[in-house]
């Protein structure tokens, strides 16, 4: 294919010279698992979840328990997230892997630790980065 009008008929430099639009969108799409559409019954993340945030959980070596604490974040409408060993470990992060990826979070300022003796941590996440990050 080379440059020409794109599927919608408008005119610009583009790579659907020769495609129709009906070939255009039966072309499949790729979508997560964890971003799929709302009605769908799958589960999905939630937005918006601030750029910046998210930047400094991946530099913190924590992406995964970001990505996690956003979900449910969403779920729950609520900041402040329980943490519960046994669904962390559905989401494949270990006891180790977790408590890294907190004390990672906590130091880049992007959560804060509700310690309770006996219980399992809860962990509020702040909406900017105070400590580390960018």
């Amino acid at each position: 294919m080379g440059r020409g009008a794109r599927p919608f008929g408008q005119g610009c430099p583009s790579i659907w010279v020769g495609v129709t639009f009906e070939e255009h969108m039966a072309e499949e799409l790729y979508i997560p698992d964890c971003i799929e559409q709302r009605g769908s019954g799958k589960p999905f993340v939630k937005g918006p979840i601030p750029l910046d945030w998210v930047k400094s959980a991946c530099q913190a070596g924590a992406a995964e328990l970001a990505w996690y604490l956003r979900y449910k974040e969403g779920l729950t409408k609520s900041k402040t997230i329980h943490i519960r060993p046994g669904e962390m470990k559905v989401f494949g992060l270990s006891e180790k892997v977790r408590r890294r990826q907190v004390k990672a979070l906590e130091v880049a300022g992007l959560v804060k630790i509700i310690s309770r003796p006996g219980q399992s941590h809860r962990l509020v996440i702040l909406d900017s980065p105070s400590g580390g990050g960018l």
